[in-house]
């Protein structure tokens, strides 16, 4: 409320100051400023939408060829606003009630026009054919020198250029939410198909992207850039992911972005750099198209760890535990088959089917008979693991020649003493 009261004691005092400035009515009283404001468009075709004019852009009001009041565009899209203390288009010192005001976007003419009345407050949305639109302004009406604007839907970013559409300063352009930046260096010629010089990039994202993934690939963010253009040499363009919004599988380090080509049907990956601390994958563009971030899921991948063998050490004959552990490090489920050798010859093998991240322990039981120092090795696709065991002979049953003797001891007994009983039976008979 104050800052409407300081405006209000301002204009006071300015129609005291300056009465030289005011233009008298036919009864004496001073003409005040006609005031407008609303949105302010351009196009750049006859038949094209028409899109917010960038902030830098200049409205201008003329009667009868001259200028009566300006406005520099300082959110794209608007010139001034409804509220009190919101900036106007101060249309003035215009000769009488009822003249007609022109107004220019630049010096592009607008479809619109007006009626001057002293002290009105006018809502009045501007559009504007400009085939070379872009910012700068002053002058009388006519073709300005040619400006390149970048539209990220909505925020638009500027700079010049020549004649031929060769940059005569660097324009970064960036999304309102950062997602999508665009540096196109100073010297750098940007031309529509048609090689004419480029006058406006229009960026928008696609929700949902219309062209197809490719095979085992997730579109993670795409972008549609308009019109057909060209850029030598070419320019950079950074695109944001969000890292916690990636599908199951897809790695960040494998983030690519890659151009749509409608002729093949393909997408084409574009070299480029992934900075996984920022969330950004960053390459080089020549041409407009539709630009995307694409996420391939990783293949499942085995790992051995843990290998035991149990126990070392064996008789002949006696089995040998040997067990693995056997981890899915890879993006997506695999039934890998697990491979025992013993010397190099196979001797085992067995499927287990995990899941990303998920673990399973293998185990086989194996025994020989001959001694020896026998090569362990696990294998799961390249990867494997290897040990050793031992096999010895097995000890002399000596328990068995023990009682082998007693018992051949006992028989010798057995026959002395029948012997001896038998002869003296007989000698006494």
């Amino acid at each position: 409320m104050a800052k409407a009261i300081g405006i209000a004691l301002i204009l006071m005092l300015l129609l005291l100051l300056a009465p030289a400035s005011l233009v008298a009515a036919d009864d004496g009283e001073p003409m005040l400023p006609h005031q407008f404001y609303g949105t302010v468009q351009v196009r750049s075709t006859s038949g094209g939408a028409n899109l917010d004019a960038p902030v830098g852009r200049v409205v201008r009001a003329l009667v009868d060829g001259v200028e009566k009041g300006r406005f520099i565009v300082t959110e794209a899209g608007k010139y001034g606003g409804p509220d009190v203390d919101d900036l106007k288009l101060l249309v003035q010192d215009v000769p009488g009630e009822g003249n007609l005001i022109e107004f220019y976007i630049d010096n592009c003419k607008a479809d619109q026009t007006a009626e001057y009345h002293s002290g009105a407050i006018t809502e009045l949305n501007l559009t504007a054919y400009c085939p070379a639109a872009g910012g700068g302004g002053g002058g009388g009406p006519g073709r300005r020198p040619p400006r390149l604007d970048v539209d990220m839907w909505g925020k638009v970013s500027s700079g010049s250029m020549t004649e031929d559409g060769v940059l005569t300063e660097t324009v970064v352009a960036t999304s309102e939410d950062g997602n999508v930046s665009m540096t196109l260096e100073e010297g750098t010629k940007a031309l529509d198909c048609e090689g004419d010089p480029l006058d406006r990039i229009t960026v928008e994202p696609i929700e949902p992207p219309p062209p197809s993934p490719p095979p085992d690939g997730y579109i993670i963010a795409a972008y549609d850039f308009e019109p057909c253009a060209t850029f030598v040499p070419p320019v950079s363009l950074t695109v944001r992911y969000d890292d916690e919004a990636l599908p199951e599988g897809v790695s960040e380090e494998g983030l690519v972005l890659a151009y749509y080509d409608e002729d093949t049907g393909e997408w084409v990956v574009l070299p480029g750099v992934v900075d996984t601390a920022a969330n950004t994958v960053t390459a080089s563009i020549s041409h407009t198209t539709v630009f995307a971030i694409l996420g391939a899921v990783l293949p499942p991948e085995f790992t051995l760890a843990n290998l035991v063998i149990s126990p070392r050490e064996v008789s002949s004959g006696e089995d040998v535990t040997i067990s693995v552990v056997v981890t899915n490090t890879g993006g997506s489920t695999g039934s890998p088959t697990v491979e025992l050798r013993i010397d190099g010859v196979p001797e085992a093998t067995e499927e287990v089917t995990l899941a990303p991240g998920a673990s399973d322990t293998v185990a086989f039981t194996v025994a020989r008979d001959e001694a020896g120092t026998y090569g362990v090795t696990v294998k799961v696709e390249d990867k494997s693991l290897s040990g050793s065991f031992t096999v010895t002979e097995a000890p002399f049953p000596w328990w068995i020649l023990g009682v082998g003797l007693g018992l051949a001891i006992m028989l010798a007994a057995a026959i002395t003493f029948y012997l001896l009983v038998w002869r003296r039976r007989r000698a006494a008979a």
